[in-house]
Order: structure tokens, then C-alpha cells, then sequence
């Protein structure tokens, strides 16, 4: 396991509701964002479902500019899913440079890995987008600090 690697978990009904958390951890809504964060691509646009579940963990924790691992567990009515293309996209609501997005690698057991690189530090808004075969995509979103 990696040392010091915070999990934040991400449960979609409780944040569809509650929708914040602390100033040092990311906050989360389900659904589509109305930022400029383009979620179309290999896994669709998401919808809610709260029968899912996410938890992130990244390393580094906190993210950083250069190359920073996502390690995502998904799960549908707390069974890890597997065979599902997982998306991973983000960017600076506030800036006019392109976002960045990976299709995270399957690893087992409702595992998946993503290694995104930020241009820069600073807020960046990000999105989770599950597509299981057969199923409508699901669409997770959040806030976190790329720190410097």
C-alpha cells in the first residue's frame, strides 16, 4: 500500500444531497456539471445513479503538476464493478487551457488506475465516468487542489 495516501469516498446519493466538505478535501456532486469540463469521450456523458459508489485515492496526495496516479474503486450496490471503461477528466474551470483525461486501466476487484498530469497547480475541477457494457454511464464530479 502507499504510505500517507488519503481516501476520499465518494457516495453519490450522500453528496447529491450534501454536496461539500472540509476547505482540504475535495467536494463532490453527482451528475453533469455546468462548468466548462467537456465529460463527453470514450465513457459518454454520466448520469446520476445512486447505486454507485467511488473512492479516490491519488499519488502523490495532495496531486501534483507533474505526473500524479488516481487509483478509483467503483462499486454498484457495494459490489466492486468490473469490465467497465472508467474515464477520468479534468481541468481549471478558470483558465482557457485544455483539460486533461485518461480511461483508467482495470486492476481488479472494481480497480482502476489513472496517471493524469496538471500543467499547472491550483482548483481543478474533475469528473468519473463509469460505463458498464450494457448499462447508461454514470457521471461523478469534484474539486481538488493541485498543490505546487
Amino acid at each position: 500500500m502507499i504510505a500517507g495516501v488519503a481516501v476520499v469516498a465518494f457516495v453519490v446519493a450522500f453528496l447529491a444531497l450534501r454536496g461539500g466538505g472540509s476547505d482540504n478535501a475535495p467536494t463532490a456532486s453527482a451528475g453533469n456539471t455546468s462548468s466548462a469540463l467537456s465529460t463527453t469521450g470514450e465513457c459518454g456523458d454520466g448520469k446520476l445513479d445512486t447505486s454507485y459508489t467511488v473512492a479516490v485515492t491519488s499519488d502523490p496526495n495532495p496531486p501534483r503538476p507533474d505526473v500524479t496516479t488516481f487509483h478509483i474503486a467503483v462499486r454498484h450496490n457495494g459490489t466492486p464493478v468490473t469490465g467497465a471503461k472508467v474515464c477520468l477528466a479534468a481541468d481549471m474551470p478558470d483558465m482557457q487551457h485544455p483539460g486533461v483525461n485518461r480511461t483508467a486501466k482495470e486492476t481488479g476487484n472494481g480497480n482502476y488506475d489513472a496517471d493524469l498530469k496538471f500543467g499547472m497547480g491550483g482548483s481543478w475541477s474533475a469528473s468519473v465516468t463509469i460505463l458498464e457494457p450494457g448499462k447508461d454511464s454514470v457521471l461523478l464530479t469534484m474539486i481538488f487542489q493541485v498543490t505546487e
